[in-house]
């Protein structure tokens, strides 16, 4: 009786990390590529602000 408890609440256990670990990586994950994204957005308005200021110029 008591080993297949065990051996339940060791699988349950392992489960949990594992979605734990799975749920965790997908949100650094998406952290990452949202901060990512928004500095290409910047980086993309920047260089597109200061293009369009050389082609005024000219």
């Amino acid at each position: 009786m008591y080993p297949t408890i065990l051996a339940l609440a060791i699988k349950v256990d392992l489960h949990i990390h594992v979605y734990y670990m799975y749920v965790h990586c997908c949100l650094t994950h998406a952290t990452v590529f949202l901060l990512a994204s928004s500095l290409m957005g910047q980086l993309g308005l920047v260089s597109g602000f200061s293009m369009a200021e050389k082609e005024k110029m000219t």
